[in-house]
């Protein structure tokens, strides 16, 4: 098992490790990684239990076998992170943590933020595992479409949103089923019932799974899972 276990942990506790907790469950009912184990985090761990562990009555204690479970889910949907990285063969992969404090001209929104963040949030990383598991459930297969994308790889395709400097990751959905589109839309909805609401949505104002007809794949569709970049 290469995701190590955290310790258990239940409704009152506080720190780090908490923190993690919140991260990891970020596609399960998300809320905002504080490290404060209250309600939120307890529906979060309920989510997975319910959903994952499958239990009857889920109790919402992030104990041993909990923890166990979520380290194996982790190591179950590994990402694959040369798609992650920047193609534009000068950033490393993650851009150089340049542009702090800068932002394109117009409001001073995150997708015009220039800081080039040092990766891809894990918050987001572990979004895209859940996301995963939901579209197997369906019978359907994701692959990370595009990861990053420096601020030189953005200046050489005329690029003026920075959802892609460590805040998004964009996917597409394959099955036999139905069209490329409602796939999206179906697991969109999925991540929406189960995934990064209430707490997440209201205070980040991510745009989550947005839909929109992929430029460079003949008219297939994909999802954009675009968030506000938070600060563990």
């Amino acid at each position: 098992m290469s995701t190590v276990p955290l310790p258990p942990l239940a409704r009152g506790d506080q720190g780090p490790h908490v923190v993690e907790l919140q991260m990891r469950l970020a596609g399960f009912r998300g809320t905002l990684p504080d490290g404060n184990y209250g309600p939120g985090t307890e529906l979060q761990v309920q989510a997975f239990q319910r959903l994952v562990m499958q239990m009857p009555q889920p109790h919402g204690q992030a104990d041993a076998a909990t923890m166990a479970a979520i380290a194996e889910f982790g190591d179950q949907h590994l990402l694959d992170f040369a798609r992650l990285r920047c193609p534009c063969g000068q950033c490393g992969g993650f851009g150089r943590n340049r542009f702090a404090g800068l932002y394109h001209n117009g409001p001073k929104l995150e997708m015009y933020n220039r800081y080039e963040y040092p990766g891809v949030h894990r918050m987001l990383l572990w979004t895209v595992r859940a996301a995963e598991f939901y579209a197997q459930q369906m019978g359907w297969k994701l692959r990370i479409n595009s990861g990053y994308r420096c601020s030189i790889d953005s200046a050489n395709h005329n690029r003026t949103s920075t959802n892609h400097q460590g805040k998004a990751i964009d996917l597409n959905v394959f099955g036999t089923d139905g069209t490329d589109r409602a796939r999206c839309d179906t697991l969109r909805h999925t991540l929406e019932e189960n995934g990064q609401f209430p707490e997440w949505l209201e205070h980040c104002q991510p745009q989550v799974l947005r839909t929109q007809r992929h430029r460079a794949d003949l008219g297939t569709y994909r999802c954009a899972l675009l968030r506000k970049h938070i600060s563990a």
